[in-house]
């Protein structure tokens, strides 16, 4: 499948063909299958928010709070995570930035 470029707002969890002005966003070379990859991981990630407004109600009770945080945390990494993966030199840089992706061994030659 050929690649090409895609900007992932991950605000917005917008996936677009043409840059917007004045969001931030992320830009991937990425082919059908990936972008759906994507998508899914959004998806996910707002069925974890919609999971998480159950337990607002039951502020007392933390621990079920606490798991859906890890949850959302969870997911919102693993879209940084594949952003980076198939980001341009400049999405890595900024995402490197950012501090939320922990190296692996191969990274960096470490």
């Amino acid at each position: 499948m050929d690649r090409k470029i895609y900007y992932v707002n991950v605000h917005t969890n917008e996936i677009r063909e043409n840059s917007v002005p004045g969001g931030i966003e992320y830009e991937v070379l990425a082919n059908d299958r990936e972008i759906a990859e994507i998508s899914k991981l959004f998806e996910r990630l707002d069925e974890n928010s919609k999971e998480a407004l159950k337990y607002i109600i039951n502020f007392l009770d933390e621990k079920p709070v606490d798991k859906e945080r890890k949850n959302y945390g969870n997911h919102l990494l693993a879209i940084y995570s594949r952003i980076y993966d198939l980001g341009t030199e400049k999405t890595k840089g900024e995402i490197e930035q950012l501090g939320i992706l922990k190296p692996t061994p191969t990274d960096k030659g470490l």
